[in-house]
């Protein structure tokens, strides 16, 4: 079977209309075969001009690929921004490796054939991670000339298994993957924003994962992330922090919580600083919000499909006890995730992250002491599984710093965390040192770009 090109590196695009993947339709074919024929230019001048020559992939296979459905695009609004193959099941070419193996024998997909336009930075990817996202085992293969296409493999986590020939003999390099990267953010109120310098400069440099679980101030800066909007999160904080809507004592007096959630998590989104809903949607990223079951007393991993209708979900990650309402959310009664799961690198394995990124927001020095929980006896006393897990926090957290190390020592974990210690209050409204903050995970992130790409390569 003739294999993939590939046309365009980085990652999903930030800024232009959502990218979206649906089933190529039989009138697309003459734009579909346009796109392919600025593939064959693009690999011809960049050092590949042998892979599809100046034919390939023929009209006629193109047609196939649509008649069987295995043809897909990759829309930005309705612009073709790439097209690919993609198809679960056996790949007769792969039955045979050389110099190598397969990373596993489990049902897999494949993708080939796939190109961009040209039009949307990080296409090839995007669909790449869709297709990932659908089978959870993706092999592809590519020409050995063609480094674009390998780089932006390894950049998105396959590894290099061997060499596979096509049906008329030719050579190709085979790439897997099986085991998606996960990203782990820890909550820590203002001090989150250390995370979304860390996240910014991810975006900025085409750094994706396949999972994303954030809890508290995490899953607030992870949502931004994931809709690829940087800048957002430090921009309305600096903004809004001295707005007593956003956080302050008088809301708690006024209201019973410290938050005013209308102006937070509806108008902020909606209105004032808005957030792209749509791109969220599209994105094969799967975002989980960590929060605490009161009644179990355990940590829920909530995924999130639909930003807007389940935002009570990421309310409920960052309701933090005392000073907020019982979030109510499908029969569960949930507050801040930090309560039962601070760090939730457990819940990521448990999921099939085998490969994950923790970006804390305590320097590496940081023991979390015995804490007094106050009147929580009272507050909570229908609650005393809940109530056992606050007792039991310090432990817990300690606890999965040295399980995260110890990752980090097997080469399963890469640590991100402040560089010094913060000094940043959880209620924090001074916009200079909350900016101070914000540049201080962008400087570690940066400083560390090359060793984190080894790792998500590896």
């Amino acid at each position: 079977m003739e294999e993939n090109g590939k046309v365009h590196s980085g990652e999903p695009h930030i800024g232009a209309a959502a990218l979206r993947v649906e089933r190529t339709k039989p009138e697309q074919l003459a734009q579909v075969l346009a796109v392919y024929k600025r593939a064959r230019a693009f690999m011809a001048e960049h050092g590949n001009p042998n892979q599809w020559g100046n034919s390939k992939p023929p009209a006629a296979q193109v047609e196939l690929d649509i008649e069987e459905g295995n043809s897909y695009v990759c829309m930005a609004g309705e612009e073709i921004a790439a097209v690919f193959y993609y198809k679960e099941g056996e790949d007769p070419t792969y039955r045979v490796i050389e110099e190598g193996r397969w990373i596993s024998e489990e049902p897999y997909g494949v993708v080939h054939r796939i190109a961009s336009a040209g039009i949307v930075k990080g296409a090839g990817s995007f669909c790449i991670r869709w297709a990932f996202s659908r089978c959870g085992n993706l092999r592809v293969d590519t020409h050995r000339d063609n480094t674009v296409m390998q780089g932006m493999l390894k950049k998105n986590g396959f590894s290099y298994c061997g060499i596979i020939h096509l049906e008329d003999g030719d050579e190709r390099l085979a790439f897997q993957k099986a085991a998606p990267t996960g990203l782990v953010l820890e909550g820590g109120g203002m001090r989150g924003i250390y995370t979304a310098g860390v996240l910014d400069v991810f975006l900025e440099h085409g750094i994706a994962f396949d999972g994303v679980l954030g809890v508290s101030a995490g899953a607030i800066h992870g949502c931004s992330y994931v809709s690829g909007q940087g800048g957002r999160s430090i921009r309305y904080y600096q903004k809004y922090c001295q707005d007593k809507r956003f956080m302050s004592f008088s809301n708690l007096l006024r209201r019973g919580e410290m938050v005013d959630t209308q102006f937070c998590y509806h108008e902020i989104p909606e209105k004032l600083d808005p957030y792209d809903f749509e791109t969220f949607a599209a994105s094969p990223t799967r975002f989980y919000a960590g929060c605490s079951n009161l009644k179990t007393g355990r940590p829920e991993y909530i995924r999130i499909t639909d930003m807007k209708k389940q935002v009570d979900a990421v309310r409920a990650s960052a309701s933090l006890p005392f000073v907020s309402h019982i979030v109510q959310y499908e029969g569960m009664e949930l507050l801040d995730g930090g309560c039962t799961d601070s760090i939730p690198i457990r819940g990521m394995l448990r999921m099939g992250y085998r490969k994950n990124v923790v970006v804390l927001t305590r320097d590496a020095s940081y023991v979390k002491p015995p804490q007094y929980i106050g009147p929580g006896h009272i507050v909570y006393c229908r609650y005393p599984r809940f109530m056992a897990a606050l007792k039991r926090r310090p432990k817990t957290y300690n606890e999965t710093i040295r399980l995260i190390r110890r990752l980090e020592q097997e080469g399963k974990a890469f640590v991100i965390c402040p560089s010094r210690v913060m000094t940043i209050s959880r209620t924090c409204r001074d916009p200079e040192e909350i900016l101070r903050a914000y540049e201080l995970g962008r400087g570690d992130a940066e400083a560390r770009l090359a060793e984190l790409r080894k790792f998500l390569e590896g």
